[in-house]
């Protein structure tokens, strides 16, 4: 059974959206809804997790797909080119190509970049195969049930929200499971009303936490440099040595 979760703070008129979207798209396809909808502020990590629980203690989930409540599907059919990317057995997760609101009233996509931060903004989408990523924003995200036995839940150390894909998405290679976009799935994305107004805070703790985490992998690397070392596995090397290291004395 394919289940859709969607955390949901407060905004009603963008969930309804949502689902709407959602649900259009879909069209005859079999799917459970769960909604964690709050008036509480605990944060993305926390909600989802919540999800996550709910979804696997019914046994029967085959396929799960993470949606923020801000966001709109555009793409018909987008169930089956997400399992498309999705049907190499070492494939664990798949992300849409989402598109982001413009102060002048525009969308602008976030396409493939080299450099840090991982995604840059086009006016055109990117057009092409699926390709491997550090990690799929989990905005819009196609998840196996079995990634989510062997890697856990998100860490809530990221609470509000911000950089817990980017952290899961590297425990997730970690455990041999491949994280992928697929282009031709777009959505878009308004960013930051699932945790509320994103004006609200910056990621700065978030960021901060997140280096001190990861800092011996990604500090001063590429996004392509990452993803090599976790690919060809020479991230364990770095890890002895970081452990070695800050090992006390």
């Amino acid at each position: 059974m394919l289940y859709i979760l969607i955390p949901s703070y407060r905004d009603t008129t963008l969930l309804s959206r949502c689902i709407e979207s959602v649900d259009r798209m879909l069209k005859e396809e079999p799917y459970v809804l769960l909604v964690n909808y709050t008036h509480m502020r605990i944060g993305f990590p926390q909600a989802v997790n919540l999800l996550f629980r709910s979804a696997l203690v019914h046994g029967d989930a085959e396929e799960i797909v993470l949606l923020s409540n801000d966001v709109e599907v555009l793409t018909e059919d987008w169930i089956t080119q997400f399992r498309e990317a999705a049907s190499p057995r070492d494939v664990g997760m798949v992300g849409a190509q989402c598109c982001l609101p413009e102060k002048d009233g525009g969308w602008t996509y976030l396409v493939p970049h080299s450099e840090y931060p991982w995604y840059r903004a086009s006016e055109e989408p990117y057009i092409g195969p699926p390709y491997e990523t550090v990690y799929p924003p989990f905005s819009f995200c196609y998840i196996k049930p079995v990634v989510i036995e062997n890697v856990g839940f998100l860490d809530t150390k990221f609470t509000p929200g911000y950089y817990e894909d980017y952290d899961y998405g590297l425990r997730a290679w970690m455990k041999d499971f491949r994280s992928l976009i697929q282009p031709s799935v777009h959505a878009k994305h308004l960013l930051g009303y699932t945790m509320g107004k994103i004006a609200d805070f910056y990621p700065t703790k978030q960021a901060e936490y997140h280096m001190d985490k990861w800092g011996w992998l990604v500090k001063d690397r590429t996004p392509s440099e990452v993803l090599k070392l976790l690919k060809d596995g020479t991230w364990r090397d770095l890890l002895h040595v970081h452990v070695t290291r800050n090992r006390p004395s």
